[in-house]
């Protein structure tokens, strides 16, 4: 008896991204970023990215129905149709810097009702075939930066897709050379890395906290909607897309301190407005419009008071200031 062994897939693996100038030239896809179409693509590196999981699901319909009259399993009288695909995917990265939030704000400066898509591109090699995966038509739905102490800050990410081509053999940088993105020398961004942590109803704040501030969280979520066009030509079937709405989201670890533990209760009882401001690698951020609903003084034995307050906001705005 003879077998064959099974080569399990090894080698590299990358992903990368380009943006598209989709509010401009109204296209989704790599060949038209950065200066304008017709322009080659110049990919750029994410962060360090530890986790990439992409899309491609396939959309049936379970119909039950009444069979045909010399129909002997009626059981069994199912039918799946395919009405669709489905292109979403998720991405875990280390920061090194901002850049990428701009495709949820809008703007590397805060805020934006226009935001333009990305192209993500992945990479696979068995040290036999190459094979890419060319995402585009990408929105995020979500930009979710968490700093816990002791840590690196780690963003994890959403994305919708309008189109794919799925493990081509063909270099998406093209025969006539684009780049591929190379990585970034800056050390990743880490909790210790905060400075400047304030919050009150100042614009910009001023207070320096009273109480011990652990883990920080900023989060950004978009309610995107792709319109389906009977016309398009791509794998989703989408043919615009639109941002409906947009949250942002601040997280705090507090472990409270004395005598200040009523500092933070007032901010909940008060109802204040408050705006908080951090400094991160080369950026100055300001979050406004905050509410806490919340003071909990958390009583277990053995261990500190405090708790992770999580804010609501009202008239929410966001801005970045580079150094």
């Amino acid at each position: 008896m003879t077998c064959a062994a099974k080569n399990p897939v090894t080698g590299v693996k990358y992903v990368e991204y380009q943006a598209e100038d989709r509010n401009v030239d109204g296209c989704w896809g790599v060949l038209l970023a950065e200066a304008g179409p017709p322009v080659l693509p110049i990919f750029k590196w994410l962060g360090l990215a530890t986790e990439f999981i992409p899309p491609h699901k396939e959309i049936y319909e379970e119909t039950a129905y009444l069979g045909a009259s010399d129909e002997t399993h009626t059981l069994e009288l199912q039918r799946n149709t395919n009405v669709g695909s489905e292109l979403t995917a998720s991405l875990k990265y280390i920061m090194q810097d901002w850049a990428f939030i701009e495709y949820i704000t809008g703007a590397m400066t805060g805020f934006s009702d226009t935001v333009d898509s990305v192209s993500v591109v992945t990479y696979l090699n068995d040290v036999t075939v190459d094979k890419w995966t060319v995402l585009t038509g990408g929105m995020l739905t979500k930009w979710a930066m968490s700093v816990p102490v002791d840590g690196l800050a780690t963003v994890d990410v959403d994305f919708v897709f309008a189109d794919a081509d799925i493990l081509t053999s063909t270099d998406p940088i093209g025969v006539a050379g684009g780049v591929h993105a190379s990585e970034l020398a800056t050390a990743p961004y880490t909790w210790k890395g905060i400075t400047l942590l304030k919050m009150d109803t100042n614009d910009p704040p001023t207070t320096v906290f009273t109480d011990i501030v652990g883990d920080i969280g900023l989060a950004i979520t978009s309610d995107v909607e792709m319109s389906k066009g009977v016309d398009s030509l791509y794998m989703s079937k989408g043919s615009g897309v639109t941002i409906n709405s947009r949250k942002v989201e601040v997280s705090l670890d507090l472990t409270y301190t004395s005598p200040n533990l009523a500092t933070f209760q007032s901010y909940v009882e008060d109802h204040d407005k408050l705006n908080l401001s951090f400094h991160l690698g080369n950026y100055t951020v300001l979050v406004k419009g905050l509410l806490f609903p919340e003071w909990v003084a958390e009583l277990k034995p053995g261990e500190l008071v405090g708790q992770t307050v999580t804010a609501i906001t009202d008239l929410p705005s966001l801005t970045l200031t580079a150094d």
